[in-house]
């Protein structure tokens, strides 16, 4: 229904497959139904072959012409330019930010004579999905370039006057924790200058934009209050220049208004961590603390294991351990 709604989804009759070329229906499923933080979302098996002698979607693509996936050390390098900005800024507050993109892989378009191969029946309607699906190997990849454009339109914009004056009016005020006292200040953890970390500025002096890297749908940065205001406009406007402005005839804006946090404070929740800037913590949030210790606890005492138990232990120990390379 979220697809239908926001025109991602095209509802037909479905005898009409009878009378199409290349149409099939995919097996679909939703995960996540009983997340206690995600919503659920939909999921196709584009792997599988109706007959012996049809071809599955996945064996059209390869992912070794795909684009790179990228977005698997965008948290870490966040977290590296905060530690920047408290170099460059060690009195000085560091408000953690966030967007997400509505219908982040649903704005990668299947080509039209493909669209066909992306059908489900649900209650006697064919519904034919019109963007990427969860479960095509090209999917993750596709979605790179929208992400890299994204990220070098806002640092250039983040430069350009005149950013705010146009992203302002198509965003709900923009606020900012009241500052820290002198006490407060004092118990800053403080970042050390090192040959790999030299802080914000540039070798003139100036500057430099906020990196604005993409983890999938989440584009994550941070400022201090002096450049917060243009930090947030420069990527909205990125992300709407890219994607198309909010006008009556689209379905629904690239920039997720309901996810949009605009209130910024020096602690907040990002991709599954909770980051404070002032004392310099990345505490696992405590849904994924206790998933940890579910997917671990049963092999203690377990004689034997399969290959995908493996490789569910093995996903959640990376996850867990990504902002500490010591485990």
């Amino acid at each position: 229904l979220k697809d239908v709604k926001r025109g991602c989804t095209l509802t037909l009759d479905p005898l009409v497959l009878d009378f199409l070329e290349n149409t099939k229906t995919t097996p679909h499923g939703i995960v996540d139904i009983d997340h206690p933080c995600e919503n659920p979302r939909t999921v196709c098996d584009a792997s599988t072959r109706p007959f012996c002698w049809c071809h599955a979607i996945n064996d059209w693509t390869d992912e070794a012409n795909e684009p790179t996936l990228t977005f698997a050390d965008a948290f870490v390098q966040t977290l590296v330019w905060i530690w920047n900005l408290r170099i460059t800024c060690p009195l000085l507050e560091i408000h953690l930010c966030d967007d997400d993109i509505s219908n982040a892989c649903r704005q990668v378009k299947h080509h039209p004579n493909l669209a066909g191969l992306h059908c489900k029946v649900v209650d006697g309607v064919l519904c034919l999905d019109t963007g990427q699906n969860f479960g095509g190997t090209a999917s993750g990849g596709n979605f790179e370039p929208i992400a890299a454009c994204r990220t070098q339109l806002a640092k250039w914009l983040w430069h350009r006057f005149g950013t705010v004056a146009k992203a302002r009016p198509l965003l709900p005020p923009i606020e900012h924790q009241e500052p820290p006292t002198a006490a407060e200040v004092s118990q800053f953890v403080i970042a050390n200058r090192d040959s790999q970390n030299q802080g914000v500025l540039d070798k003139d002096g100036n500057r430099l934009p906020p990196p604005y890297r993409h983890h999938v749908d989440d584009c994550l940065y941070s400022d201090i209050g002096e450049h917060l205001e243009r930090t947030v406009c420069a990527s909205a406007l990125a992300l709407y220049e890219l994607l198309g402005f909010p006008s009556d005839t689209r379905q629904i804006g690239a920039l997720s208004m309901e996810k949009l946090d605009a209130m910024y404070r020096p602690h907040r929740k990002m991709v599954g961590f909770t980051i404070n800037s002032r004392k310099m913590t990345v505490p696992l949030l405590q849904h994924k603390r206790d998933q940890t210790v579910e997917t671990i606890t049963p092999w203690l005492t377990m004689p034997t294991f399969t290959l995908l138990q493996a490789a569910t232990l093995c996903g959640q120990l990376e996850s867990t351990s990504k902002c500490n390379r010591w485990l």
